[in-house]
C-alpha cells in the first residue's frame, strides 16, 4: 500500500507540472475522468461489485494517466499509473502496476484512437511484465467501436482478451453492446452489459458484467 501512495502522487506531481506548462505556453491541458461500477455475477459463486476509476491529462503530444481498480469486498486495490507520448491517433504508453496482493509489474502499449466519418475506434492494447515473485506477466486487450444514434444517444461495442504467459493455460474474454446518453459535451453516461469467459486449461467459467459509467472530459 505504501507503493501505491508513492506511486499517486507521482503521478499527481507530473499532472501539476503538465498544467504550469500549459499556463506559461498558453496551451490547454484536456483531462479525461471515467468512473465505472461493474455487477458481476457468475454462473458458479458469490456475486461481486467492482469499481474501475481512470483520469487521464494530454498536453501536446504527451499524456499521463492512472487506473485505480478495487474490490472492497475481496479487500482487494490496484494502481497503474502510466505516461503516453502519441503521434495522430498512435499512442506509446509506459507505466507501473502494483496491487495489494504483493503483485507488481511494468506495463507497456498502445493505443489507436481514431473516427471514420462517425464511427469511433478505440484500441487498447497493453502487456504487463512481473516484477515481483507474487505476479504472473500477462497482456490485456481492449477494442470499442462507438456510433452516435443522435445527437444525445451513442451505442457501441466492447470485446477485451487477457492471456497469462505462465502457468497454466489461462484465458479471459468478454464481450458486449453498450449505449450511452451525452448529458451535456463533457459529460456522458452509459451502461454495458456483456458475458465474459475465463478459460483456465480445458475448463471454462462464465459471468455476465453490468457497468454503469460516467464519463467527464474537459
Amino acid at each position: 500500500m505504501r507503493t501505491i501512495t508513492v506511486i499517486i502522487g507521482i503521478v499527481i506531481v507530473l499532472v501539476m507540472t503538465g498544467i504550469c506548462l500549459s499556463q506559461e505556453g498558453e496551451e490547454r491541458v484536456t483531462s479525461l475522468f471515467v468512473l465505472r461500477n461493474d455487477w458481476v455475477s457468475p454462473k458458479e459463486g458469490k456475486s461481486s461489485v467492482t469499481q474501475l476509476n481512470s483520469g487521464y491529462w494530454h498536453f501536446k503530444s504527451f499524456g499521463g494517466g492512472i487506473d485505480v481498480k478495487s474490490n472492497l469486498q475481496a479487500n482487494f486495490l490496484e494502481a497503474q499509473p502510466y505516461l503516453t507520448i502519441n503521434s495522430g491517433p498512435w499512442y506509446l504508453l509506459g507505466g507501473f502496476s502494483t496491487n495489494s496482493a504483493g503483485a507488481d509489474y511494468i506495463q507497456t502499449g498502445l493505443w489507436y484512437i481514431k473516427s471514420f466519418s462517425k464511427l469511433t475506434v478505440i484500441a487498447d492494447l497493453r502487456n504487463y511484465w512481473a516484477v515481483s515473485e507474487k505476479a504472473n506477466g500477462y497482456t490485456d486487450n481492449l477494442l470499442e467501436v462507438t456510433y452516435p444514434l443522435t445527437e444525445k444517444f451513442f451505442t457501441g461495442f466492447d470485446f477485451r482478451f487477457d492471456h497469462w504467459w505462465k502457468g497454466k493455460s489461462h484465458d479471459w474474454y468478454l464481450a458486449g453492446p453498450l449505449i450511452g446518453y451525452n448529458l451535456t459535451k463533457s459529460t456522458s453516461i452509459f451502461l454495458r452489459v456483456s458475458r465474459e469467459w475465463d478459460v483456465l486449461d480445458s475448463r471454462t467459467s462464465r459471468a455476465d458484467r453490468i457497468r454503469i459509467g460516467l464519463k467527464l472530459c474537459f
